[in-house]
């Protein structure tokens, strides 16, 4: 229904639909009537309001009134409709809890049945009185297809055979009719059939003219029954019936769509598709066709929010206001999955077939759904459809051979291969189509020895013989030399494609050239005929199973036209079906969906037709779908063929341009190392000052992506002398911004910070909030590495909004990280935990669609230990102390120690010393000195700990600690190592050197570092008898533990170090206060949150915790 008069298609609810047509069809309508109609079982009053809640939806919906009316209602003036000549009305809709309608949908769709039925009877009528029996017996043979009790139309089959000259085939025709009738209605023939079967048997036998058998027999356009592939089908039922993928394989012309055909006809509720050639230049075009199928089936399957997720995948979704997608959105796996778990309920098999025309983006998500571990694929499979594969044989190395290498690893699954027919089933498959004077058992051994048992190429030969006269007398002994003798399958088709009627050749040529794209407007244009002049030849090519509506009957049905059309028209037709498709593009009112223009097929168009130079906007439209379509690779090929193309023509520029948006899409989005040679290529198209100093900025940017940091600075800094004299403001804040980020991922902060504030006010003015929100969360992690986390903050803050409005969920889920990771660091766990929670939903989300949120899971999964362990969450953290290994461990395994780490100084706090000291010490000690400073540092300060409760010596591990601490950034890491440090020394200067470690942390923001001095302190002053030392040191250490957890010190301090400081003030009862907290927390803790095995050395073991258990010091 159009929502104004060049806008969207929209579906129309069942109820809608059903009114609309009933206004359309019946005309002006009394409310009360129609409220009686759609709802029956409702009073007077309760059909009025629903009435009014309907139009009051649709005007919503559509944007305008389309039904108008007080008392009663009609179509709005210019509400247009094509329900008069739609068939069937309303597709299947039904209408059952609404009897009267239903009722007159029936008897309408009857009515257009019945109306299209008689135009074909006329033309059969005509076609018979102008003698041309041969071409009016397919057509007779359809209506039979569609009415097969009609005795009226078995007695036109019978006729038509007869007039032909084909009396064996109308006495066959005729026992046909008898059986039915006996079997199916209990009847017998009626006088006038008997009365043109008596006829036929007193006529003499006619031999067979040429033209005669021109006419193919139905039985071979058409073959009865499937023969040879019991077992084949037998096992295909067994496989789904268990749950398992089926994957049938066959060389061309085996019979696996014919196998699968019969699988639907045997089968409830199973959803057939195919590949198509072409679909290889489309990203998910084999999965969109599949889809839209699957969404004709049941429209209800998709609501508006899914509709939107599937957007990227099926282009007619997407809101016309919407903005181009990122490459960084979230992953179509569960979107799709959600879309065929709502489909279960009318779709129980999907059966995809011809599965080696699939485009790689298909294949790569079907590999995500299939084969996923078999525990997963056994919990979907009772609210997934079964799924069944149709292919050829898949070549190593290829996109296909890896599903089916990823389905042989996952688990069980059902492989069949379908074999040559033997002599014995060849027999038999002749038999089944019913030739006159062919008999199967002495014609199968020669068949079978000249088609290798290949049922197509058997049938095909076949219609040849037929065709030619050649089965006249295959009885004969010489039968072998009767039969044709082409060499290939395709030199068959090609003979049977000759026997064509010109224009039904002609339209079959358009058909091949446009591939995909054909349809009826295409054909039309083309040939310079309207839609009825193409009726006979489009009936002759589906009569002769050339076409199968608007699709070829088989993929060398295909071939054979194509290689029969001379180059020179080919390229022609290309030409005319690129113009054609790009101004249905252009046409507002054009049909979205079904025979959507895609830009890559028009630009294939336009290559074949060899003016490559107007392919060049539908190649960057392609590029630019592929990125909505999350297909980057894809984009990248688009791109450097558009490359290809402009730099052929002499456009440097352009190239130059297309270029560089490739190379952007390996930098940022593949991360590999085969867009090296890229930057080769751009630099053989470089001219111009800018463009050497926008390459020069290029590698550099890509030199930081491989993790080449020293050379990545070099680079930036020569680019930047490049840049600088162009004073191209765009140019220079690029160069600096990425000069900035490659100095802060080498560490060198305080270097990168001047090249970030420079690069500030031009980001300001950048149009992509992509790249403002890449550029914000860059600062934001410089600010926190120098022990920055105020000024940070708001950069966090920024970042997180623009990723937000550009639904950029990797570089999201990034900052959301870091921002949570600073907080952390500054003590503040309930903003860390806040920004944590986000970050898990988005992670969750990716990998419950089968990938990860741009490898940042393990990361994240870090951070969550850390809060959860600073939060006294033990157990949690734990376990995701162990989540993050695992994950590292798969994606990442350089960075398992990390998460080692961590989960050391969870053993620590537990009291599990042992345990920790496994962790920490021997080989993993060698490897933690090679890991970057600022967890080597962690590590060892760590260990010293450990040493300090086993009393053992730790002045050379804090040595070591202090001399590795990063001079420039990550400051946290060196006030843990004075404070560590500080803890060995006499009360007096301990304290003062933590005091020093306070005033730092505060003045950076570092709470969580000044809060664990001022702990400490508090508790070694009050040791030391300095209790006004003491008592001030527990005041600020108090106020500041309201808002701040200390990561680096005992949670136990909190409690132990003030109540000592109190009782050596007199402040007893304050003083018992804390420490009964304290008790409460330890007993609570070790209850709640330490798993049982534990909990006794969380109590006990842990010497703050055995003493905070004891009683108050006096």
């Amino acid at each position: 229904m159009p929502a104004g008069p060049e806008g969207p298609t929209l579906p129309l609810a069942p109820t809608d639909a059903l009114m609309l047509a009933w206004l359309a069809l019946e005309g002006p309508t009394s409310r009360e009537r129609l409220a009686g109609l759609l709802w029956p079982g409702s009073g007077a009053e309760a059909g009025r309001n629903a009435m009014r809640q309907r139009l009051f939806r649709l005007r919503k919906q559509l944007g305008v009134d389309v039904a108008v009316g007080t008392a009663t209602l009609t179509l709005a003036p210019g509400v247009q409709h094509d329900l008069h000549d739609s068939t069937p009305l309303l597709g299947d809709l039904r209408a059952p809890e609404a009897p009267e309608l239903d009722q007159w949908l029936d008897g309408r769709r009857a009515t257009r049945r019945a109306a299209a039925r008689q135009t074909v009877e006329t033309r059969i009528e005509a076609l018979e009185a102008a003698g041309d029996v041969a071409a009016a017996l397919p057509l007779a043979l359809s209506l039979l297809d569609g009415d097969p009790l009609s005795e009226d139309a078995h007695r036109r089959v019978i006729r038509l055979h007869y007039l032909r000259g084909d009396r064996a085939a109308a006495l066959l025709a005729f026992d046909r009719c008898e059986q039915l009738l006996k079997h199916e209605v209990g009847a017998s023939p009626s006088p006038a059939t008997l009365a043109l079967l008596a006829t036929i048997e007193q006529s003499a036998p006619v031999a067979h003219s040429g033209a005669v058998r021109s006419a193919l027999p139905a039985a071979v356009l058409r073959p009865p029954r499937l023969v040879g592939r019991d077992a084949d089908l037998a096992a295909l039922q067994r496989g789904l019936g268990a749950g398992q993928v089926v994957v049938v394989v066959g060389e061309a012309g085996m019979g696996k769509s014919r196998l699968l055909q019969a699988l639907a006809a045997s089968r409830p509720g199973v959803l057939h598709t195919s590949g198509r050639p072409g679909d290889t230049l489309v990203p998910y075009a084999t999965l969109a066709r599949a889809l839209r199928q699957l969404l004709d089936r049941d429209p209800t399957a998709a609501d508006p929010p899914l509709r939107r997720a599937l957007a990227p995948l099926l282009p007619e979704f997407a809101e016309a206001a919407e903005r181009p997608a990122s490459g960084n959105q979230q992953p179509l796996t569960q979107p799709v999955l959600a879309l065929l778990q709502r489909a279960r309920r009318q779709i129980e098999t999907l059966a995809l077939d011809d599965l080696h025309f699939a485009d790689d983006a298909t294949l790569e998500l079907l590999q995500e759904l299939l084969a996923a571990p078999r525990d997963v694929v056994a919990a979907r499979a009772d609210t997934l459809p079964r799924c069944c594969l149709g292919l050829r044989p898949a070549a190593e190395g290829t996109r296909l051979h890896a599903l089916l290498h990823a389905l042989a690893t996952a688990g069980p699954h059902t492989r069949l291969r379908l074999q040559p027919l033997a002599e014995a089933p060849m027999a038999e498959f002749i038999d089944s189509l019913a030739l006159p004077g062919v008999a199967g058992r002495q014609l199968a051994p020669v068949l079978c020895q000249r088609t290798g048992g290949n049922p197509l190429f058997a049938l095909e030969t076949l219609k040849l013989a037929w065709s030619d006269g050649s089965l006249g007398s295959l009885a004969a002994p010489s039968v072998a030399e009767q039969l044709p003798r082409p060499d290939t399958l395709a030199q068959l088709i090609g003979q049977q494609l000759a026997r064509l009627s010109p224009p039904s050749l002609q339209l079959a040529r358009v058909a091949a050239v446009a591939g995909v794209d054909f349809c009826i407007p295409l054909a039309s244009h083309l040939l310079g005929r309207s839609a009825l002049d193409l009726a006979d030849p489009w009936a002759e090519l589906e009569a002769q199973q050339v076409l199968r509506g608007e699709a070829f009957a088989h993929d060398l049905v295909h071939d054979a036209v194509l290689q029969g059309l001379p180059e020179v028209i080919a390229r022609h037709l290309h030409g005319q079906t690129a113009a054609w498709l790009e101004a249905q593009a252009t046409d507002p009112g054009s049909e979205p969906g079904r025979h959507a223009v895609d830009p890559a097929r028009v630009a294939a168009h336009w290559e074949a037709a060899g003016q490559r130079t107007r392919a060049l906007p539908a190649l960057r439209q392609a590029a630019a779908l592929a990125r909505r379509s999350l297909r980057e690779g894809e984009r990248i090929a688009f791109l450097l063929r558009a490359a290809d193309i402009a730099e052929a023509a002499e456009r440097p520029d352009e190239a130059f341009d297309l270029v560089r948006d490739a190379i952007e899409g390996h930098m940022n989005t593949i991360r590999d190392a085969d867009g090296l040679p890229l930057l080769d290529r751009l630099a053989s198209l470089a001219r111009t000052p800018l463009q050497r100093a926008q390459l020069a900025g290029d590698r550099a940017w890509y030199s930081t992506v491989m993790g080449e940091f020293a050379a990545a600075i070099e680079q930036g800094r020569a680019a930047l002398q490049l840049a600088e004299p162009l004073g191209d403001e765009t140019l220079l804040t690029m160069v600096r911004q990425r000069l900035g980020a490659s100095l802060s991922v080498a560490g060198r902060f305080k270097e990168a910070l001047p090249y970030m504030r420079a690069a500030e006010p031009g980001m300001r003015n950048v149009r992509s909030a992509s790249a403002a929100a890449e550029f914000q969360g860059n600062l934001a992690v410089v600010l926190s590495n120098l022990g920055r986390p105020a000024e940070a903050q708001p950069h966090f803050e920024q970042s997180v909004a623009l990723s937000r409005v550009e639904d950029e969920d990797s570089q999201l889920v990034t900052t959301l990280a870091n921002y949570a990771g600073s907080r952390l660091d500054a003590g503040d766990l309930v903003l860390a935990a806040t920004q944590l929670a986000q970050a898990q939903q988005i992670v969750t989300t990716y990998e419950q669609a089968g990938s990860s949120a741009g490898g940042s899971a393990g990361y994240v999964a870090t951070l969550q230990a850390q809060c959860d362990r600073g939060a006294g969450r033990y157990a949690a953290a734990l376990d995701w102390c162990r989540r993050a290994e695992d994950i590292l461990a798969e994606r990442n395994p350089s960075r398992v120690p990390v998460a080692r780490l961590h989960l050391a100084h969870v053993w620590l706090d537990l009291g599990q010393h042992a345990r920790a000291l496994q962790v920490l010490g021997g080989e993993a000690l060698v490897t933690a000195r090679r890991m970057p400073a600022r967890y080597s540092v962690r590590w060892l300060v760590l260990l010293a700990r450990l040493q300090r409760r086993l009393r053992q010596p730790t002045a050379p591990l804090l040595a070591e600690a202090a001399a590795l601490a990063p001079p420039d950034g990550w400051p946290e890491t060196r006030l843990i190592v004075r404070t560590e440090q500080a803890l060995a020394a006499e009360p007096e200067a301990a304290v003062a050197a933590l005091r020093a470690v306070a005033e730092e942390a505060h003045a950076l923001s570092l709470h969580g570092a000044e809060l664990a001095a001022l702990l400490h302190a508090a508790l070694l002053a009050a040791e030391a008898a300095q209790t006004a030392q003491a008592v001030q040191l527990a005041e600020q250490a108090l106020a500041l533990a309201t808002t701040t957890e200390a990561l680096h010190a005992d949670r136990a301090l909190r409690f132990l170090a003030p109540a000592l400081a109190f009782v050596r003030s007199g402040e007893v009862a304050r003083a018992q206060a804390l420490w009964a907290e304290g008790q409460t927390w330890l007993r609570n803790t070790a209850a709640t949150h330490v798993a049982p095995e534990f909990a006794d050395g969380f109590l006990h073991q842990h010497p703050l915790h055995r003493r905070l258990l004891g009683p108050l010091p006096a």
